[in-house]
């Protein structure tokens, strides 16, 4: 690849932002080069450091889209609580100003990630240009509402796909988020929830066609549920766990909680690393229940039902002195087995 057409996959791959927006970032790119080149960088040379134009690109598009400015702080006016607003660039700064200890999320054909970060910032990237991102700050709650959906694009090659592939994609929303959280609630139609290293003491979120993921996630109560997507959880930590889904997977590795409640209708569940001496109730009713334990529970009754598959219950001889915990592992269609590490 030349240089040239480093810089035309570049500004295809720049097809996210305004005419304007592209046309800068090119020429920042081009002066860029230009300095390199004077000081002795040869074209071979700069096309190994800069490796791929979609990640150059996503520099760009990260300056520019929606992110804090700092400089116009005291700018920014105050905006009347309980009011409807747009987002914009100082979005960032203006949440900054109010204790927010709630958030909410909702939205139609977008993806949501909130991870940890030492700064408050906020992504949102409409890749067919029809997605609108509000919010709403009342008191210390703020919401955000999405909406927008897919711009409806024909495809008629395999060439024709990898042009269009962009336009074809869910919007996105990123939120890094210093603090503990009080509440997080998120709802989308359509699209992937990701929460990563985050502190909440109630959590509830939801994707009616979407995969759930959450990471190193602490918490009191959390209610996770799909429609049609995989549920996944690792290395949290819970009071009450309830997951719900009706066609897709529950995956949790090394997640602690008193008390879990785990169901798929279609799916597997797979369960690696739960607390020992916990309550738990985890039924599949097509899919199959496999469950691993790091710790033989002492403390807990263990249950293996399968209507129609096989068991394989390595702890059905366990003695508990106390059986104040019960753990009851059902599938209804598919196989059951409980085995330790």
């Amino acid at each position: 690849m030349s240089l040239d057409n480093f810089i035309k996959e570049l500004n295809i791959e720049l097809g996210v932002l305004s005419e304007q927006q592209r046309a800068e970032s090119i020429e920042d790119f081009k002066s860029q080069i230009e300095k390199a080149k004077a000081l002795g960088d040869s074209e071979e040379d700069l096309l190994k450091v800069l490796d791929d134009p979609k990640k150059v690109a996503e520099k760009y598009i990260r300056d520019i889209v929606v992110e804090e400015d700092a400089k116009k702080e005291e700018e920014i006016p105050e905006v009347p609580e309980d009011t409807i607003q747009a987002v914009t660039k100082d979005f960032a700064s203006i949440v900054s100003k109010h204790d927010i200890k709630n958030l909410s999320i909702s939205g139609t054909s977008v993806d949501v990630k909130v991870e940890a970060g030492h700064k408050l910032g906020f992504k949102f990237i409409s890749y067919s240009h029809k997605g609108d991102l509000s919010y709403q700050i009342n008191d210390n709650k703020l919401t955000l509402l999405h909406t927008g959906q897919k711009k409806n694009v024909r495809v008629h090659t395999i060439f024709d796909y990898m042009k269009k592939r962009k336009q074809m994609r869910n919007d996105e929303l990123t939120i890094t988020w210093p603090k503990e959280l009080d509440a997080l609630k998120i709802n989308l139609s359509h699209g992937k929830i990701s929460l990563s290293a985050i502190n909440v003491r109630l959590l509830n979120v939801h994707s009616s066609e979407g995969l759930i993921e959450i990471d190193n996630i602490k918490g009191q109560d959390a209610t996770i549920k799909s429609a049609m997507g995989r549920l996944i959880s690792k290395s949290s930590q819970f009071k009450d766990l309830y997951m719900k889904t009706e066609m897709g997977k529950v995956i949790l590795e090394d997640v602690k909680s008193e008390s879990y409640y785990l169901i798929s209708e279609l799916g597997s569940v797979n369960l690696s690393g739960l607390t020992a001496d916990s309550n738990i109730k985890a039924v599949s009713k097509m899919g199959a229940v496999n469950v691993k334990y790091k710790k033989e529970p002492t403390n807990t009754k263990v249950i293996a039902k399968a209507n129609v598959g096989k068991v394989r219950n390595d702890l059905s001889k366990n003695s508990t002195v106390d059986s104040r915990y019960k753990a009851e592992f059902k599938s209804e269609m598919g196989s059951v087995k409980i085995s330790l590490i």
